[in-house]
């Protein structure tokens, strides 16, 4: 269910992670998603419930970007899969900052969010943890003028982040390090705003790189402009969709965040399977408030609807990327953070254990 934060959250925000940066421009809330027809669709092997029934019934869940990357979220409530594992579930956008606010005030009990801002809320001292990553995959691109060739090239440039500290930051650091170049002293940062903004710098020369994403890359590429370097393509571990809650919810509730796990998981089977297509375009296109047949719809539905990580478990590898990131931004603030107080893996475990994965999967 739709719906928009009370003032008191705002506050929340400013107050619990005012030290945090967005991953991108806020966007509004969706609608729900209007009723699909009938239809005979396949649908995932069914899978048992968790052993012991969730703890409370009702989840309210905050989602911190318009990508295709929610979609098993999206598909969830769509396709009631949550209600199978006893939860009733309402979803909300909410701008990344404030979604984590909103589970650090009790707000809300889940985010599923970038990354980069949850780590930067624990690393405040917020007591939260991730107990799944649904993406593991950098969906970034360093994309260049023609006449930038090598990174190298980029020397005394300027390349278009979102805002120091950010996502886009931490990407630009981890694509370009390796090769020598340090963002803030090699190559300089200027802070253009979302996507579309960064892309219209980088084709009017403002710049001479961009941190671009998805279809955003494809539209540099056709108007001239090439990839310099994908970390997409690279597959570096990475944080790029986190589920978030607080410690103590999951102390107290460790069934019910499991059936929500579960819950998606399921939704993203659904997700992955070529044969939904048609059921699930529409949902996307809804949630991306486009037409269903405008191309960038079916652009997100093949850039994620089998990319997704299909054993959601949060590995330490991802953390460590963006903390060792992080600490090239502010040393002293990440010293000592570990993976280990990033992620609890325990929640993801004991659904391993169970066979649930090998069951939805069929394996």
């Amino acid at each position: 269910m739709a719906g928009r934060w009370s003032p008191a959250l705002a506050l929340v925000a400013a107050l619990a992670v005012g030290v945090l940066l967005a991953c991108g421009a806020p966007a509004a809330p969706a609608a729900p998603t209007p009723a699909l027809p009938a239809r005979a669709v396949p649908t995932p092997q069914p899978a048992a419930p968790t052993a012991q029934p969730p703890e409370r019934a009702q989840l309210r869940v905050t989602y911190g970007s318009v990508s295709g990357s929610m979609t098993p979220l999206w598909l969830a409530v769509d396709q009631g899969l949550f209600q199978k594992y006893g939860l009733s579930v309402d979803v909300d956008y909410a701008e990344s900052n404030a979604g984590v606010a909103a589970v650090v005030s009790g707000e809300s009990q889940v985010n599923v969010n970038e990354g980069v801002s949850v780590i930067r809320a624990i690393a405040a001292g917020a007591p939260l943890k991730i107990v799944a990553y649904f993406n593991k995959r950098n969906p970034y691109a360093v994309v260049a003028r023609p006449e930038i060739a090598t990174p190298a090239d980029l020397r005394g440039k300027t390349i278009a982040l979102l805002r120091p500290g950010d996502t886009t930051d931490v990407s630009a650091r981890i694509a370009l390090q390796p090769r020598g170049i340090v963002v803030g002293a090699d190559v300089q940062a200027l802070s253009a705003g979302n996507s579309p903004s960064r892309l219209a710098a980088l084709l009017s020369g403002q710049v001479s790189a961009a941190l671009l994403s998805e279809a955003f890359v494809d539209q540099a590429v056709a108007q001239g402009m090439h990839v310099l370097i994908s970390l997409e393509q690279e597959q570096i571990p990475y944080v790029s969709t986190a589920t978030l809650i607080a410690d103590s919810f999951g102390r107290d509730n460790p069934n019910t965040v499991r059936a929500f796990l579960e819950g998606m998981i399921e939704a993203e089977r659904l997700f992955a399977d070529p044969s939904n297509r048609a059921l699930v375009l529409p949902v996307m296109a809804q949630k991306l408030k486009l037409d269903p047949a405008d191309p960038a719809v079916a652009d997100a539905y093949d850039f994620y609807h089998d990319r997704l990580a299909r054993n959601p478990r949060p590995d330490r590898e991802g953390a460590e990327t963006i903390i060792d990131a992080l600490r090239e931004i502010d040393p002293a603030a990440y010293a000592t953070l570990t993976p280990d107080q990033v992620a609890d893996p325990s929640y993801m475990d004991a659904i391993q254990a169970s066979g649930f994965l090998d069951r939805i999967w069929g394996r």
